[in-house]
């Protein structure tokens, strides 16, 4: 397993999006931006499938109870 840096930051994804629309490949923009050839990749695929260069917002948890369980619940606990 590898060590996680973290995101990326908003400021390098664009930079690594305009190198590679300039014409520029994988492995020279990874050298050039310091990051692996894996990281650069999925930065560009993710924004030619997605046209987005920025995070996804992260999605909620699903809910455990129903509105209709919590609301039997609060009930019983205050009996």
């Amino acid at each position: 397993m590898s060590r996680q840096r973290g995101q990326t930051s908003i400021e390098l994804r664009k930079l690594i999006i305009k190198h590679t629309e300039d014409g520029k490949y994988v492995r020279e923009i990874s050298e050039i931006v310091k990051r692996s050839h894996s990281t650069v990749h999925d930065i560009i695929k993710r924004y030619k499938t997605n046209n987005q260069g920025e995070n996804k917002p992260k999605k909620a948890h699903n809910k455990i109870f129903t509105e209709a369980d919590e609301q039997y619940l609060v009930r019983k606990v205050k009996v």
